[in-house]
């Protein structure tokens, strides 16, 4: 949001931001970029050659936020979109690259958590309104949340799976959970991002009850996404 109101000024025909984060299977992707640049759903195209004929000749820019949920179709949507209409930029957020022709690469780095009005403690608060509205730390609060972004790395995924976990509970549960001992090392050669979302993850199973986990143990082995008849007969 933060790139898109600050290149505005430079896109004269617009800049559009597009979460693709829902997305799971190809065909969502138009719809979820006709959606973010306002076309009617009646009237959303369904294929990247319809939806490239809705960008004007002026300058464009259209901001693919979240592709590593579908690396492979974010890459054929800006390829394409990118071929079919000259005028337009894409920038894409992704934990790789998509390997499009002309690709630049810029590593972020992560957020800074260190303070109580760190960058990475901002984000971890907002998202937890998204789930508890109203939510205003306290500076004892403030100070576990720390914790929390640091021990995620500041990695913005991991705080945000982290803050989601605020609506069932506190944030001393998930911070003891995240600085527990943990019971197995890290991938060889996993990276601070690799590990930052792995204790987000862990943190998360470990507040599930036996059965719980099987659950999600069994549905770990299925195809995304799934019906709730293929997870009950899978």
């Amino acid at each position: 949001v933060e790139v898109a109101e600050a290149a505005a000024a430079g896109y004269p025909g617009g800049v559009v931001w597009a979460d693709l984060a829902a997305c799971t299977v190809e065909d969502a992707l138009p719809l979820a970029i006709a959606r973010a640049m306002g076309i009617p759903a009646h009237l959303a195209p369904t294929s990247y050659a319809d939806l490239a004929g809705h960008w004007g000749h002026d300058p464009a820019l259209l901001i693919l936020d979240g592709c590593e949920s579908i690396r492979e179709a974010g890459a054929n949507a800006a390829a394409t979109l990118l071929a079919a209409a000259p005028t337009l930029s894409i920038a894409a957020t992704s934990q790789q690259a998509l390997g499009v022709s002309g690709e630049r690469e810029y590593p972020l780095p992560p957020l800074a958590s260190d303070v109580a009005d760190a960058a990475a403690v901002n984000l971890f608060i907002e998202r937890t309104r998204a789930v508890l509205p109203g939510f205003i730390p306290n500076a004892v609060t403030r100070g576990v949340i720390v914790d929390i972004c640091t021990a995620l790395g500041g990695m913005p995924l991991p705080i945000e799976l982290a803050a989601a976990r605020m609506k069932y509970v506190d944030a001393l549960t998930i911070r003891d959970g995240l600085c527990a001992p943990a019971g197995s090392d890290h991938a060889p050669g996993a990276t601070s991002h690799a590990r930052s979302l792995e204790a987000a993850l862990a943190a998360s199973c470990a507040n599930l009850s036996t059965a719980e986990r099987a659950a999600a143990h069994a549905l770990a082995a299925l195809d995304d996404p799934f019906s709730l008849k293929s997870a009950a007969t899978g």
